[in-house]
């Protein structure tokens, strides 16, 4: 468990986001609760296919600073190199475009 809280799969390419923006195609929010046991949320009815080492890996992934796990095997240990390499509500790329827009329009005023 992290402490990211929620994680959102969005968009046909399934990236995880600590949280969606508007236009995002949700496909998938999980919200762990316990070592064993997660919310689940899907736009349909059908249960996805789910592999609890990418479950841990998008939460450590996306939480800033720590997650919480019962068990400290390398797997767990694992999950400390990836922690937070993804913890920002925008990614590089949308921050770059942020950045292109506001110099492009607010540049040269």
């Amino acid at each position: 468990m992290g402490d990211v809280g929620v994680v959102w799969k969005v968009g046909p390419d399934g990236r995880l986001k600590p949280m969606p923006d508007v236009d995002d195609d949700v496909r998938l929010v999980w919200l762990p609760i316990s070592e064993s046991h997660l919310l689940l949320g899907t736009k349909t009815n059908e249960m996805p296919h789910l592999e609890i080492d990418a479950i841990n890996n998008g939460t450590a992934c996306l939480s800033h600073e720590f997650f919480i796990s019962s068990r400290n095997s390398d797997r767990e240990k694992s999950l400390a190199m990836v922690l937070g390499t993804q913890a920002g509500l925008l990614s590089e790329n949308e921050l770059k475009e942020i950045s292109g827009k506001l110099i492009a329009e607010f540049g040269g005023k």
